[in-house]
């Protein structure tokens, strides 16, 4: 991972050879870059727009071994060809632990013991991939993950040439920036220029302890003579006087590359000396703990032996540790990296993290390890001398905490020659932007409030921090403050009222209608959680009022923490404010809102249809997809999806699509999911870590309009694309309609030759809306085969309740209609059939013959369907003749239940299928949804005579997902032989089940 980076998007270049030129990361970025077409037929060139990519089309590269990509990574995240991180279940002893290792031939590197993860060092010929999946399957594991790698981040150098340059810490508008556009330090320090009793950890580059605006606020550990080459305080570490080097395996943190050097001259760079910048705090101490290399690198394992070693320099030797400042990111979610920023917490341990730079919702994308979900972490956006957020940082509404200055921050470099030198910058002072740059002032501020406030706890200092920012416009609803921090302020509040900050619905949400969301509130004061409040939520649409709780019962994530919530499903469409009241005992009631949209999103069903392969001519666009490359066109008709309307797709070599113009990287997740890259509208086609292999001149995504307006077809193929490690080669295509929010996946081949990827074995087979409202046909599973077309249809979710009072002693030939909202679909296929005591035919229908949308042959007439002797049989027939096949029996082999195979609606039906012993009617009844999912068909029969009536019973029968039905599901319908409505003991029972 490099500094200040995050979920970056890198060429596979970058990510395969670890190639940092000078310490710089040079990011393709792919999402909003295309291939130009100025080579093909004009005649396609007008009907596709293909934004500008690449001036050739590249080789795709063939995969290098898993130091670089595995199905374990995450995206585009790197990490140590031979390395892992290891936890045991605490019950596992020792024995067991070293003899699962040496079954790996793998050797223990060291053990951290405050998280208790084992750092391995695999042997032999055994790749992170075949160990990661040993370790998966193995019971004493708790968990087993790569050793990620963090980067610095991209840093821009201004074009302007001490403390009246500094602008963040007061601004007077010397930079052409708006005046007071600041920190307020100036105004802080007439309270306090901090104390060298807290010490603040720079986990970074290390830092130039030399420094003549800095030596007198580095941190020296008292128990260690420099230079004697001993460990003097049994710590571990030889000679460790300053701190110590977790990616040299060294005591000695000596700044290499310059990063870390003016991160810790943001926060203690000596004030008032006359020379140089003047820190945050003036009196401050820093401890030095070097973990990213000499490039701006570095990897997991050292960043938790940096935490660890401040940790243990606290428990152990009563070393004041107070505050963690990293500016550093990039890496995958890691559980070890969690575990000790929680171990951190525990000591009473603020981390203060970088959001990054890459002008991203990390809400949605998350950054590591700015997105983990601890209380102790403060995450920290960029904001200019006007008071905007920087243009490269990013946010996030519920993600990122506070907003700090981070363009052109001047500050300390080495004083002598380092890597980042030779970009431009110069010895003793430069300039640098980043969020790099914004989190150390907010680690300067910690420092200055627990300097102020020693007794503070780390939630203490933390809500502190947040509660006395400056609200600005540029951050509303981008963080959860909407605010830059402000040091006078912070250090000088003394309002003891109650607040409330609502963290989840974010401003200006858009929820669905049906899905469960959490509702989140944060109530404090200026200092302290407010715990035992009453929380409610109250609803502009009348819905009951919600209490939320701070108990640690999900899905509350922690007790006694003053973040209150609860579960909310919308059930009304339409705007809607959310307002959240708190009262408490000693505190005046406040309230706070939050703005939003609630929407009506239909689902998608799909059903196996038709293979009908569509052949692309001579004139069909080659899009010149590389390796992990993406693509984004422009469609000639708008495609309907989820009912929205997309003009542009972004196309991905590793088979998927996104309507957001975002990368979504090789590893593919289920749907709905909020995993990887979560980008919201998805379809994953193949969703798999795809080669193209052109530089073999094998593998390509091909592109064509078929048909004429208003009935064109655009159809997109990944033709002969090989697996990663260039296995075997697949073809498959997607078509859109225009006029129709259908969706039709084929698959002409899907074999790979080898089973871990045969037939979809490794891949997501689905299309999202967001992360919580999706339909999947598979994941990891070989569910699909050659000659397979999927046709995704749009549908509405439906509930039916007690449905079964209405309709005793209902006429023949009635046909009942339980709308949910649109009108009945005419394209719609079902019937209900059935034949009466007196031998009378029995058949629904209604705006004409309706038909099998494969073969067009009519469902059903009075003509074609006739009954007679055994009913089981004619059914059967009838069934298999138009395109619906036997699927199942009830237990007792009674009731035949049908599944339609072609390319409409899904239809289950059961029949009776032996005469009546006491000589009266048998029927068959079917229950479905139209194609739109919002009518509910079903049908009442009587006896002519009136005799005995039958009905059909839901009883709060939910309509479930299509897809969920099986083999064990009926809906089942029971005679009321004596019309009175009840069902006796003598009649005939078949109820609704499920499987």
């Amino acid at each position: 991972m490099r500094i200040g980076e995050s979920e970056m998007i890198r060429n596979k270049v970058t990510r395969r050879r670890t190639v940092i030129a000078s310490g710089i990361v040079c990011l393709v970025v792919l999402a909003s870059v295309g291939v130009a077409i100025s080579n093909y037929a004009t005649s396609i060139s007008n009907k596709l727009n293909i934004s500008p990519h690449e001036p050739e089309c590249l080789g795709g590269e063939d995969r290098m071994p898993a130091s670089t990509s595995d199905k374990h990574d995450t995206g585009t995240k790197e990490f140590k060809p031979d390395e892992l991180l290891v936890r045991f279940r605490r019950t596992v002893s020792v024995g067991v632990a070293e003899n699962t290792v040496a079954k790996l031939n793998a050797k223990i590197l060291r053990h951290f013991p405050k998280t208790d993860v084992y750092h391995l060092r695999l042997g032999g010929d055994l790749s992170i991939t075949s160990a990661l999946e040993t370790l998966k399957k193995n019971s004493d594991i708790e968990y087993a993950e790569p050793d990620y790698v963090y980067r610095a981040g991209s840093l821009i150098i201004p074009n302007d040439d001490y403390f009246s340059l500094q602008w963040g810490l007061h601004n007077t508008g010397q930079t052409g920036g708006t005046p007071d556009a600041d920190i307020d330090a100036p105004e802080a320090w007439d309270v306090t220029t901090g104390s060298n009793a807290t010490v603040v950890a720079v986990i970074d580059t290390g830092i130039d302890y030399t420094h003549a605006d800095l030596t007198a606020n580095i941190w020296r550990n008292p128990g260690e003579i420099p230079g004697n080459g001993i460990d003097d305080d049994g710590n571990g570490y030889v000679d460790d006087v300053y701190g110590m080097d977790a990616f040299n395996h060294d005591s000695d943190p000596r700044d290499d590359f310059g990063h870390g050097t003016h991160c810790a001259g943001i926060i203690g760079a000596v004030g008032n000396n006359s020379i140089g910048v003047a820190g945050v705090n003036w009196n401050a101490s820093i401890m030095a703990l070097k973990f990213l290399n000499s490039e701006g690198y570095g990897y997991t394992d050292g960043a938790i032996e940096c935490i660890e070693y401040a940790v243990m320099m606290k428990v152990a030797y009563g070393v004041n540790v107070r505050v963690l400042s990293n500016s550093w990111g990039g890496g995958g979610y890691s559980l070890a990296l969690y575990d000790a920023i929680a171990a951190a917490g525990a000591q009473n341990i603020l981390f203060i993290a970088s959001a990054g730079n890459s002008a991203s919702d990390i809400d949605e994308m998350p950054s590591y390890p700015a997105s983990y979900d601890l209380n102790n972490i403060v995450s920290v956006a960029a904001t200019d001398y006007n008071d905007n957020l920087a243009y490269f940082s990013n946010w996030g509404a519920s993600t990122v905490d506070v907003g700090a200055p981070g363009v052109s921050i001047l500050s300390t470099m080495p004083m002598y020659h380092v890597t980042m030198n030779d970009q431009g910058y110069t010895l003793n002072y430069s300039y640098m932007s980043g969020t790099s740059m914004a989190c150390p002032h907010v680690s300067g501020l910690s420092a200055l409030i627990l300097a102020l406030h020693p007794s503070y706890s780390y939630v203490q200092a933390k809500t502190r921090i947040l509660s006395t920012v400056d609200v600005l416009p540029s951050l509303n609803g981008s963080i959860l403050t909407d605010g830059r921090i402000n040091a006078w302020r912070a250090l000088t509040t003394t309002e003891t009222s109650m607040c409330i900050n609502i963290m989840e619905p974010t401003a200006s949400f858009t929820a669905i209608e049906g899905v469960q969301y959490n509702i989140s509130a944060w109530v404090h004061t200026v200092t302290d959680p407010i715990l035992g409040a009453s929380v409610t939520a109250n609803f502009t649409t009348g819905e009951p009022s919600i209490a939320l709780k701070d108990d640690g019962v999900a899905p509350d994530k922690s007790a006694s923490d003053g973040i209150y919530t609860a579960s909310y499903t919308p059930s009304v469409t339409g705007s809607l404010v959310i307002t959240v009241n708190a009262s408490a005992p000693s505190f005046a009631p406040t309230s706070s809102s939050v703005s939003g949209s609630v929407k009506s999103v239909p689902n998608y069903v799909f059903n196996e249809g038709t293979y009908q392969w569509v052949e692309l001519d001579e004139q069909t666009v080659g899009l010149c997809l590389g390796d992990d490359d993406m693509l984004t066109i422009t469609s000639p008709f708008p495609i309907n999806f989820y009912g929205d309307l997309y003009s542009n797709l972004t196309i991905s070599s590793n088979g998927n699509i996104n309507f957001e113009n975002k990368h979504l990287g090789l590893q593919n997740y289920p749907i709905p999911s909020a995993n990887g890259y979560a980008v919201k509208r998805l379809i994953g086609v193949f969703w798999d870590d795809l080669n193209m292999r052109t530089s073999i001149n094998h593998g390509e995504v091909l592109c064509n309009i078929v048909g004429s307006s208003p009935n064109r077809t655009l159809v997109i193929e990944w033709k002969d694309v090989a697996h990663y490690f260039n296995e075997g080669s697949a073809t498959f295509e997607i078509l859109f309609y225009e006029n129709s929010s259908d969706i039709v996946l084929q698959y002409q081949n899907v074999i790979f030759e080898n089973p871990n990827y045969d037939y979809g074995a490794s891949a997501t087979i689905g299309i999202q809306y967001d992360p919580q409202w999706g339909t999947q046909y598979s994941y990891n599973t070989p569910s699909l085969s050659n000659g397979l077309a999927l046709r995704f249809r749009s549908s509405q979710a439906s509930s039916l309740h007690s449905l079964a009072s209405g309709i005793m002693g209902a006429p023949e030939n009635t046909v009942y209609y339980v709308r949910t909202g649109n009108v009945f679909d005419d394209s719609a296929l079902g019937f209900v059939y059935g034949k009466s005591a007196r031998g009378q035919n029995i058949v629904s229908q209604w705006n004409g013959t309706h038909v099998n949308q494969t073969t067009g042959k009519p469902l059903f007439s009075e003509n074609i369907v006739t009954f007679g002797g055994r009913i089981a049989n004619k059914v059967t027939k009838y069934y298999e003749d138009y395109g619906l096949a036997k699927i199942g029996f009830d237990e007792n082999a009674t009731h035949y239940m049908f599944k339609y195979i072609g390319t409409g609606s899904i239809v289950y039906a059961v029949a009776k299928s032996t005469y009546n012993p006491n000589g009266k009617d048998y029927f068959a009844v079917q229950a479905f949804m139209d194609g739109s999912r919002t009518v509910l068909i079903f049908t009442g029969m009587a006896s002519a005579v009136g005799t005995y009536a039958s009905g059909i019973c839901f009883a709060d029968l939910v309509w479930p997902h299509i897809a969920d039905f099986g083999e064990s599901y009926y809906i089942y319908c029971w005679e009321d032989l004596n019309g009175d409505g009840v069902q006796s003991s003598n009649e005939m029972s078949l109820k609704a089940s499920g499987n």
